[in-house]
């Protein structure tokens, strides 16, 4: 068999542009509809084109009418104030750095208020850990065995993200003492993912001082203890993104394609970076100087110690 040189000419006019259905033609694009670029279904999270969308999305689309938002949504706008950024707060949580281990104590006690405060509910009881005022919600963020913590980790959270117009974007209050929220004054933000890590995980470790002392009334509340195993914890958790990094650069190279660390560097920021090589975490200066107080890095001019100076 030889092949047949024949020719047509076609006129660009008979040109008709086609419509795809994810890897399939649905048609002419003058012809097809619903176009799957133009609609999408109303309550699907991120808007995807109709042909991304697939059971999960379809789901919740048809239920968003029938589901009411938590409690606890209108308790903090009740006591803070609205436009609390919820999205930003869960993405915070399903998209972040951490796991259940790390983030579950600070998602059902702190953002659900579901903590046991002894005081709360109009009733009278001194505080587990200072012993000076009414163990309620108002007096948890303020507390002053908490506080000083509190306030020198907001000092340092300050250097790290920079400054808007002027103006310091943390302050100390309930706003993010309790939910991480920074920029009161202007629209408000929560941390990013790698800081936010670090609050969650904080909170853990001081729910778990007052469970301690709410057991043991002889038992006296650490909050340097408290900081620095949540500081310890912490140094683990970005430490298994190195691990997740060189794992995936592994791979890269088995399999001879490009590799970079762009995703988990940006989810990093501005803690730490991991070099293209995968070698090593280049960790903030104001972060190093945390995880080097508290034991858990090296460093050339500080060393480790069980009472860190904050």
């Amino acid at each position: 068999m030889i092949p047949r040189e024949i020719w047509k000419t076609l006129h660009i006019d008979y040109f008709a542009p086609l419509t795809k259905w994810g890897k399939g033609i649905m048609g002419r694009t003058n012809r097809v509809y619903p176009h799957p670029n133009q609609w999408t279904f109303e309550n699907t999270p991120g808007r995807k084109p109709l042909d991304q969308i697939g059971v999960n999305e379809i789901y919740r689309a048809l239920t968003a009418t029938k589901r009411t938002a938590p409690n606890c949504m209108q308790n903090w706008e009740k006591r803070l104030g609205p436009g609390i950024p919820w999205r930003a707060i869960a993405e915070n949580i399903t998209k972040g750095l951490g796991t259940n281990r790390d983030t579950s104590s600070w998602f059902k006690n702190i953002l659900h208020r579901a903590l046991y405060l002894k005081g709360k509910g109009g009733q009278k009881a001194a505080c587990s850990a200072c012993y000076q005022e009414n163990e309620d919600w108002i007096h948890l963020w303020r507390c002053p065995i908490w506080a000083r913590h509190w306030e020198i980790i907001i000092e340092d959270i300050n250097k790290m993200l920079p400054p808007i117009q002027g103006t310091e974007r943390v302050k100390v209050g309930p706003d993010f003492i309790y939910l991480g929220i920074i920029d009161e004054d202007t629209t408000p933000h929560v941390l990013p993912s790698s800081l936010a890590l670090l609050h969650a995980i904080i909170w853990k470790y001081v729910i778990m001082e007052l469970y301690k002392v709410s057991q043991n009334e002889y038992y006296k509340v650490s909050a340097n203890e408290a900081f620095r195993k949540a500081l310890r914890r912490y140094t683990t958790r970005i430490r298994a993104n190195l691990r997740k990094a060189q794992k995936a650069r592994a791979r890269s190279i088995h399999q001879e394609y490009d590799h970079n660390n762009d995703l988990i560097n940006k989810k990093l920021q501005p803690v730490a970076h991991i070099d293209d090589e995968c070698e090593e975490i280049e960790w903030h200066p104001v972060v190093h100087r945390w995880l080097a107080l508290a034991g858990a890095e090296e460093h050339e001019t500080i060393t480790p110690t069980f009472t860190p100076e904050w």
